[in-house]
């Protein structure tokens, strides 16, 4: 773990900015971080030195300590810390955990156990360590404000806000509460108050780089581009190499038209991160580079953070009505024969398919990455299974012959190569069972950007699109019946229709 800058709060948990704390000088006989003083020759002595910034002594003076006493809670604390501060997140906890033990009245020891479970991804005891060191100290803004974080990670979202609004009221400077008070409202649906939050962060530390680029996402959904593309601009002049910022400018920048720069920006974020999927595949939109799907992280990344204001946005912004399409040529070619259909949803998202043929089926399995969307999709009561999953390795997981239906509505926009899929719908279908899909039209693209002939191409705004051979192609090799392909407005992007195909396969 990186030493921390002077103006972050302390991590020995105090509520104090590091230049204040344990990164200055401590006079004798001061409790840093809660650790009582026990004179130069023992614990205050370490402290000396790790506020000093000499942490290997610090270290040998705190195990000296405990060869003499082994249930010093102070040392025990502050060795804890020294391993956090490593990234030796178990040990950490060890230790901490045993210095709450011996010490349960110690709201600083509690709140660095609540960082150490957050390092080990431990949310819900981390919640707890956290609330107990607000129970003893109330007034404790550093961790009410981890109490948040741990809240929000655990998925109590709303529980998380109002925790980062009692921080706040003792601490109305923490820029970092403002700014995490921003992501958790934004993940609400909550976009003009998520953006004075950020604006608040901001004020409080004009410094903070990463309210300047969460402030930009808000003001980029509002579709005020130049005010966004300023706030990455700050962001990176603070923070050169912030991948983050750079992706986004990329963005902003692809939005506007400057497809240059959104190369450039692309490619910069791609070599601060090169394991970034998201700029990688923006990048390869861009450029033309080869690809056959759209990396999960990404895909996952998109609808987590859009689920509460998804199914709004599609059907009334931007005219979304693929579902019942699917249907209505599933009913006007009367198949499957039989009612009380057993349908797979491919790519299931909210549920916005699933509800428009759940009056005719008897059981609905949905498949999709987002653990978000597919919370929504729960929520209509109409998925006898859902799971979050690739598609392709839960498909593969179902048995053969099991379904009446398959459906995918505005799923293979992330995928480009089709093929596999095609094959396990054919495995999975019975006969009579029908497959019925949407895609972008290739042949709505310039002729310039329709690619090599393959049968699908990545376009610019990082979607695939498929072309009507290459349809045909799929259902002669897999022994489907190609029933029919027609043209539809998919859906409206910035106002303008998306040209695509409606796709109805039986076997």
């Amino acid at each position: 773990m990186a030493k921390p800058n002077r103006n972050d709060p302390c991590p020995c948990g105090s509520g104090k900015r590091y230049k204040h704390c344990c990164g200055s000088v401590a006079s004798p006989g001061t409790s840093v971080g809660g650790a009582a003083a026990e004179g130069p020759a023992d614990v205050m002595a370490g402290l000396r030195l790790h506020q000093a910034g000499r942490i290997g002594e610090a270290e040998v003076i705190y195990r000296q300590v405990l060869g003499r006493d082994p249930e010093n809670p102070d040392a025990l604390h502050m060795l804890g810390l020294i391993e956090y501060q490593a990234g030796k997140i178990d040990q950490s906890t060890e230790l901490i955990g045993l210095a709450v033990k011996l010490k349960p009245d110690d709201p600083f020891a509690l709140n660095n156990l609540g960082a150490a479970y957050m390092g080990a991804r431990r949310f819900r005891e981390a919640a707890e360590a956290f609330r107990r060191a607000v129970q003893l100290k109330p007034d404790y803004a550093e961790a009410l404000a981890n109490l948040a974080g741990a809240l929000k990670d655990s998925g109590q979202v709303e529980e998380s806000i109002a925790s980062y609004r009692r921080a706040l009221a003792v601490d109305p400077g923490n820029s970092r509460a403002w700014n995490n008070l921003g992501n958790a409202l934004r993940d609400t649906g909550e976009g003009t108050e998520a953006s004075d939050c950020y604006r608040r962060a901001i004020a409080a530390n004009p410094a903070n780089a990463e309210a300047y680029n969460n402030l930009g996402v808000a003001l980029a959904t509002e579709r005020r581009l130049p005010e966004a593309l300023d706030c990455y601009r700050h962001a990176l002049s603070i923070r050169p190499a912030f991948a983050d910022a750079h992706l986004n400018l990329g963005n902003a920048c692809k939005d506007m038209g400057n497809l240059d720069e959104s190369i450039a920006s692309y490619r910069e974020a791609v070599r601060l991160e090169p394991g970034n999927e998201v700029a990688t595949h923006l990048l390869a939109a861009l450029t033309g580079a080869g690809a056959e799907r759209a990396p999960s992280r990404y895909v996952a990344g998109v609808f987590d953070g859009y689920a509460d204001r998804f199914d709004d946005h599609l059907v009334h912004g931007l005219a979304y009505r693929i579902p019942e399409h699917l249907v209505a040529l599933l009913l006007k070619h009367e198949v499957p024969a039989q009612g009380d259909w057993e349908v797979l949803d491919l790519g299931c998202g909210t549920g916005l398919a699933g509800e428009a043929i759940a009056s005719r089926a008897r059981r609905i399995v949905g498949i999709d990455l987002s653990a978000n969307m597919l919370a929504k999709a729960k929520e209509r009561n109409i998925y006898q299974r859902l799971l979050q999953a690739d598609l392709l390795p839960a498909m593969r997981d179902e048995p053969a012959a099991g379904y009446d239906v398959v459906l995918a509505a505005d799923v293979f926009v992330y995928l480009g190569r089709l093929d596999e899929v095609v094959a396990q719908v054919a495995r999975l279908l019975r006969p009579g069972g029908a497959f019925a899909f949407s895609v972008e039209a290739l042949e709505a693209l310039p002729e310039a950007k329709r690619g090599d002939g393959q049968g699908f191409v990545l376009n610019d705004k990082g979607r695939f699109a498929h072309a009507a051979p290459y349809i045909e192609r799929l259902a002669a090799a897999n022994g489907l019946s190609l029933l029919e392909m027609t043209g539809v407005q998919s859906r409206l992007e910035q106002g303008v229709p998306v040209q695509g195909w409606l796709v109805l396969m039986a076997r």
